[in-house]
């Protein structure tokens, strides 16, 4: 029997290691042949068979089980990965550095880490949970949030329930029950599967998980389990995937569930993947960022016309985000938050990452645009 070895926290981030199952027989007789020609012309562990997938043409799938899934607001920050949360902020590991001025790239926007919140400390515990919440600033376009964002998830976890992995890190070789990672290939955004295999790890009487071996951290997570033989795209946490995204389908939206955090060794790779149970921080989390509907100026759940009005008389006003007028939550009242109105017009608490895609009616945009500029140009006359 092997033995496992002291846990390591991926100090350097954590990407994906998964595997595609294949059922065909012909599929089966082309992995035998590749299988043979290895044994004899063996390929270095960086080049191997099984990595983490990139292709995402199964999110736009409606037979396949990952269907509605969007990777795009997973981010590579620094030495590890971040999922935006909101417009303004990213939640990620804190095990790893990550100091203001890191920039990152999201279409043509780049986006500026400019602070970070870290959790208390749980209640009867020593070390506060492995976690951050990052503020980020678009210093493209000033005022202009990141493209979209994840729901939380709230619900309860389940055993052998279905995940999907998403992380910035590196590749790596899948050993069928466990897996290794190399840290000298390049990043790469990357998506896999697993299944939930226990909750709420480590002291009986809490709850806890301490990261075993380092005593830095205590946070309630959740872990999953390599093998290669159990889910379509099966995938562990790698190099540089510290805070790397587990989502959950839920009520037909994929949350943000989890955050990785670190892998254990199991004889000579990976097999167990411990990640932040998003269910027991939803308080600290949601009560860290201001939380708005975007397009809402006037902070009453519902963007309407009424919110011009609260731009118009607090135009040119700063503070912090969610001021009464900033419609987008940049913290300053200006002519952006009249296009932020325009486009959520009609929108609702809670906000989602698809609320942009809300609009009102073709008539009822040109009377409110037609507002809008009537507005700006009072103001720019002023």
């Amino acid at each position: 029997m092997c033995n496992r070895i002291k846990s390591e926290p991926l100090a350097t981030g954590a990407v994906l290691v998964g595997v595609l199952k294949r059922r065909s027989l012909r599929t089966l007789f082309v992995l035998a042949a590749v299988f043979i020609g290895l044994v004899v012309f063996p390929l270095p562990s960086a080049f191997g068979l099984v990595v983490g997938s990139t292709d995402t043409s199964e999110f736009n799938e409606p037979t396949s089980p990952w269907f509605g899934m969007n990777w795009d607001y997973v981010y590579e920050t620094g030495a590890g990965t971040s999922v935006a949360i909101d417009g303004w902020h990213l939640l990620s590991a804190s095990h790893y550095s990550l100091s203001a001025g890191i920039t990152f790239t999201t279409g043509s926007d780049t986006f500026e880490i400019i602070d970070h919140e870290l959790p208390p400390v749980d209640t009867g515990e020593t070390y506060r949970p492995d976690l951050q919440i990052i503020e980020v600033q678009n210093i493209t376009n000033p005022g202009i949030p990141l493209p979209g964002h994840y729901e939380l998830y709230e619900g309860s976890f389940s055993i052998d329930q279905d995940t999907i992995i998403v992380g910035t890190g590196h590749t790596g070789t899948d050993h069928s029950s466990y897996y290794t990672y190399d840290s000298g290939s390049a990043r790469e955004r990357r998506w896999g599967t697993n299944r939930i295999e226990k909750y709420r790890l480590g002291i009986a009487t809490t709850g806890r998980k301490v990261v075993t071996g380092w005593s830095t951290w205590s946070t309630m997570a959740f872990r999953t389990e390599y093998s290669s033989s159990d889910t379509d795209y099966e995938a562990g946490l790698a190099d540089h995937d510290s805070g790397a995204g587990v989502f959950i389908l839920d009520d037909g939206v994929w949350k943000l569930a989890g955050i990785g955090l670190y892998t254990e060794p199991y004889s000579s790779g990976y097999d167990d993947n411990f990640y932040a149970s998003i269910p027991d921080y939803i308080d600290w989390i949601q009560g860290t960022f201001p939380g708005f509907v975007f397009g809402d100026a006037n902070g009453d759940g519902v963007v309407s016309a009424g919110d011009y009005a609260a731009v118009q008389a607090n135009f040119g006003n700063t503070g912090d985000p969610g001021i009464l007028g900033d419609a987008n939550g940049d913290g300053l009242v200006s002519a952006g938050d009249y296009a932020c109105i325009q486009s959520n017009f009609g929108n609702a608490a809670p906000a989602t990452a698809s609320s942009a895609n809300n609009v009102p009616e073709p008539g009822t945009i040109f009377i409110l645009a037609c507002g809008a500029v009537a507005i700006f140009r009072r103001h720019r006359r002023g």
